[in-house]
């Protein structure tokens, strides 16, 4: 319950001690955080402030715990929605970046308004990005989440026609490194299909460069040739790039931006309300080619079954209301579907001839 100085270098008595943080934001937003000597070791912090901004001040990690931040859902959106947002900046072998982190408040704030049920991690090491990766997917799954949102902002690279995720503790000399010190992004596009949610969008604001300076076992120099790498996500997926295959992803625009240009144009376009994920994507395009000076131009590839709104209610059976598959009904979101099937909205009434196909779901209002 005592105050303290977050800047003072702990003189640990004993691994056995803890300390137990709790934020003070809001009486209903309060987060307990314990820091132990073992923790902060792992974390290479000697403050307590260190270690906070290592771990995350919003990541909801309680403990070895991760709690997912609640939705503020201020639009009382009417499907399930769940996020994971990662930002990596303070990288140990690697060029630290500045914006990441804060590109992970900015994105996670905003995904908590538009009613998204958020996981945040800051500066993931390769097992905190598989962890907590592996809990929002089981999560997603088990908890019948309609729309995931993974979203990542750091250090990028392509390799042999693959794209990988960088933690902060990656360590890569040779090509053998990547596999088990980087996220593979075809393999993280298949876990996020494995969630089995109506809607999945992932976004990737990272650079998509070649690393040139590989040297085999021996220490002698690997020879890469550029190649373009394009990834087609599955089937109610939209994939979303920060740029073009081979080029970089801007950290910054100006010394006074907060945020890195996508994330800037990103959380904006999120902003604007009723737009269809074509229309939202093409919007941040806009917006980063004029915020880089047609410098970096962003990508996606939309292979969605639905037109999917982020801000703005959708008109899509939520998996818990499918009775004869899921064994639950959620009838205030099924008398709006119904509501708008009756108005004529053609999604809507394709939504409920889904539902009519699994038997009794859509059949009381």
């Amino acid at each position: 319950g005592s105050l303290f100085d977050d800047g003072e270098i702990i003189d640990w008595q004993g691994d056995g001690q803890y300390m137990a943080i709790q934020s003070a934001s809001s009486a209903d937003d309060q987060r307990t955080q314990y820091v132990t000597k073992v923790s902060m070791s792992s974390k290479k912090a000697k403050t307590v402030k260190d270690y906070l901004f290592h771990t995350g001040k919003l990541s909801g990690k309680d403990g070895e715990n991760w709690l997912v931040l609640p939705a503020k859902n201020t639009g009382n959106f009417t499907d399930k929605r769940i996020a994971l947002v990662i930002g990596n900046s303070n990288y140990e072998n690697n060029t630290p970046l500045r914006n990441p982190c804060n590109d992970a408040t900015a994105v996670s704030v905003q995904l908590q308004q538009l009613g998204f049920d958020v996981f945040v991690l800051y500066d993931g090491s390769y097992e905190e990005m598989e962890y907590v990766t592996g809990a929002f997917c089981r999560k997603s799954f088990r908890e019948f989440y309609d729309m995931a949102v993974f979203y990542y902002s750091g250090h990028g690279l392509q390799y042999d026609g693959v794209s990988w995720l960088l933690p902060i503790d990656a360590l890569l000399l040779h090509p053998t490194d990547l596999k088990g010190n980087c996220m593979d992004v075809n393999t993280l596009l298949t876990r996020m299909e494995e969630t089995k949610c109506t809607n999945t969008v992932v976004v990737l604001d990272a650079c998509r460069t070649e690393k040139m300076n590989w040297t085999d076992e021996k220490g002698k120099p690997v020879v890469t040739q550029p190649q373009s790498v394009s990834v087609e996500p599955p089937i109610g997926m939209l994939l979303a790039y920060s740029t073009r295959s081979g080029e970089i992803s801007q950290d910054l625009t100006d010394k006074d931006a907060v945020t890195g240009p996508y994330a800037m144009a990103f959380t904006k376009a999120l902003a604007k309300q009723n737009l269809n994920l074509d229309e939202l994507f093409a919007e941040v395009r806009t917006q980063v080619l004029q915020l880089t000076y047609s410098s970096q131009m962003p990508l996606y590839t939309n292979a969605s079954t639905n037109t999917v709104v982020i801000n703005g209610k959708n008109a899509i059976v939520p998996r818990a209301a499918i009775g004869q598959q899921y064994g639950e009904q959620s009838s205030a979101y099924l008398n709006y579907v119904i509501e708008k099937a009756e108005q004529g909205d053609s999604e809507a009434q394709f939504q409920m001839g889904k539902c009519y196909e699994y038997g009794e779901a859509c059949s009381k209002r």
